[in-house]
């Protein structure tokens, strides 16, 4: 099965960890696969970083509220739903359920922030300004 299989294997070779990539055009705390993997990769040790499209940090500053910090993981869905039924068992029994990954993830959602120099709502003016293309 290749859930948690990549994860595993990065582990054991050493590797350097995990990147999330956010973009503006899909939301990928809405994907079973990606919260799943964020967690299980958190779970193992392993260190997860970020990197984000500038349209998303605009979209992120916007939400800095708190629906920032609402996460409903048990909604994620996968296009494959033979996959979405077995991530499903696997969070219920690798990490503790949905209500756990949940907290997860905001954990994580906030690391992000932080680790983009979003901590406060003022760091999000740079971000609230038209894109540098834009000029």
């Amino acid at each position: 099965a290749p859930f948690g299989t990549v994860i595993s294997s990065i582990k054991l070779a050493g590797g350097l960890g995990m990147m999330v990539i956010h973009t503006s055009t899909a939301e990928l705390y809405e994907r079973l696969w990606c919260v799943y993997e964020i967690a299980y990769a958190m779970d193992a040790g392993l260190m997860v970083t970020t990197a984000a499209s500038y349209e998303y940090l605009a979209s992120l500053c916007a939400q800095r509220s708190n629906a920032f910090l609402r996460v409903d993981t048990a909604t994620a869905e996968c296009s494959v739903p033979e996959d979405q039924v077995k991530i499903k068992e696997r969070v219920l029994a690798q990490l503790g359920g949905f209500e756990r990954l949940d907290g997860t993830i905001v954990a994580f959602r906030m690391d992000m922030a932080n680790m983009m120099g979003l901590e406060q709502q003022e760091d999000c003016l740079l971000y609230t300004s038209p894109s540098p293309r834009d000029s």
